[in-house]
């Protein structure tokens, strides 16, 4: 790997990075609590903790849209001129939008009826955003 033509600031790497780990620990700590764990009791109510899951994933998603926002600001613009990973910068930057229009969505949007589709393509795009985001960032640039 070359050094990067455009690299991170640090306070802004370090808020990306945590943003999307929490996300994504917290994403995939549902999806096992909700598909692995299974409902709780006689009744078959969900796990209490689902929604504590929920709300913590809702809460950085937040921050990723913040840093994402200042990653926009700070790095896409730069890069773009530069020339360097230019289409997996694109392909991050589409999947990010896809997985909040798909979050959106699944919270403010859609019937009960739809969530269970829609959120798993909101579970598969943002596992691949996150390899993508890896990819994006170990990839040699072209210098």
């Amino acid at each position: 790997m070359t050094p990067s033509a455009n690299p991170l600031p640090f306070w802004l790497r370090a808020t990306l990075f945590t943003a999307v780990g929490v996300a994504l620990a917290t994403g995939l700590a549902w999806l096992g609590q909700h598909y692995l764990a299974g409902p709780v009791g006689e009744l078959g109510l969900p796990s209490p903790w689902e929604a504590r899951w929920m709300r913590l994933h809702g809460l950085a998603a937040w921050g990723s849209l913040f840093a994402f926002g200042a990653l926009a600001a700070a790095h896409v613009g730069k890069g773009w001129v530069v020339g360097t990973r230019r289409v997996s910068g694109l392909g991050l930057a589409v999947l990010a939008v896809l997985c909040a229009i798909l979050g959106f969505c699944m919270a403010y949007l859609l019937s009960p009826e739809a969530r269970p589709a829609v959120g798993l393509m909101h579970s598969g795009v943002g596992i691949i955003l996150v390899g993508w985001l890896m990819w994006h960032r170990r990839r040699t640039a072209k210098v």
